[in-house]
């Protein structure tokens, strides 16, 4: 699974571990693993509505603003 996120430690890809997805209450937990440095990194994916989704958009926004 391509996730499209680099590592936060060497900026090398992610890849999914063997591991099965957990599905909790709001949201599915997913273990990756940076094929360069080995670091080994959660994703989370949450269902929202619409309202909560703009929200977060604007915080991605926000926080990428300039990079």
């Amino acid at each position: 699974m391509k996730l499209g996120l680099a590592c936060n430690r060497c900026k090398g890809r992610l890849k999914a571990t063997r591991d099965a997805p957990h599905t909790l209450r709001e949201y599915t937990l997913r273990l990756f693993k940076c094929e360069a440095c080995g670091k080994k990194v959660a994703v989370a994916w949450f269902i929202v509505n619409e309202h909560k989704a703009r929200w977060l958009e604007r915080l991605y926004e926000e926080h990428t603003e300039g990079l």
